[in-house]
């Protein structure tokens, strides 16, 4: 049996079924589509490269992850079974008020967290090291090595970001830089 799907918000980390959503009020539905769509599609200019430097075009990129998206279509595919076509208007008018139309796959895209995925399996076939760890949800368990420095916590959990092929411990994230925190927050997701 599938899993059932859930939908969050920003404040709401347990989700809501699809059933539970329909019965919300309009303006939470509103914000449970808006942060859907925000974790699923991103403005291109984040991370989609353009197209050929030498165009004149000012947005002219290469959807080289996929997309790129319209909202509406994003929108009415994931909800139209189940939510009010007039709902999901009023949401794409909302995600695209500051003028974005076209979108590229954001950090909890299916075809991101698979080119994540493929990106590990790579990885770890390019390092026998990485094949002595196994995964959890998110992190590698990386056994404790004689050479390691006396004080590291034994099978430390560590996150294997593209940054950080071999992993960063959590106790080194925790003394990282707000950035570098945030970018192996997204990354794990």
């Amino acid at each position: 049996m599938a899993a059932k799907r859930r939908y969050y918000s920003s404040d709401d980390h347990i989700g809501k079924t699809p059933s539970a959503l329909k019965r919300l009020g309009r303006e939470r539905q509103q914000e449970y589509l808006i942060h859907w769509f925000h974790r699923n599609y991103e403005d291109p200019q984040n991370e989609t490269p353009y197209a050929d430097k030498d165009d004149e075009t000012p947005y002219n990129y290469n959807y080289i992850w996929g997309g790129p998206y319209e909202a509406k279509d994003e929108l009415w595919a994931e909800f139209g079974d189940f939510l009010p076509e007039n709902l999901i208007d009023e949401v794409v008018e909302m995600v695209e008020s500051d003028g974005i139309t076209e979108w590229a796959p954001g950090p909890a895209h299916p075809d991101m967290q698979q080119r994540r995925e493929d990106a590990e399996v790579d990885e770890v076939e390019r390092n026998p090291e990485l094949s002595r760890r196994w995964p959890t949800q998110g992190v590698i368990i990386a056994p404790l090595t004689v050479d390691e420095a006396v004080g590291k916590p034994l099978n430390e959990p560590a996150h294997i970001t593209p940054r950080f092929p071999l992993g960063i411990k959590d106790s080194d994230l925790r003394q990282a830089d707000g950035a570098t925190q945030r970018e192996t927050a997204l990354r794990a997701l």
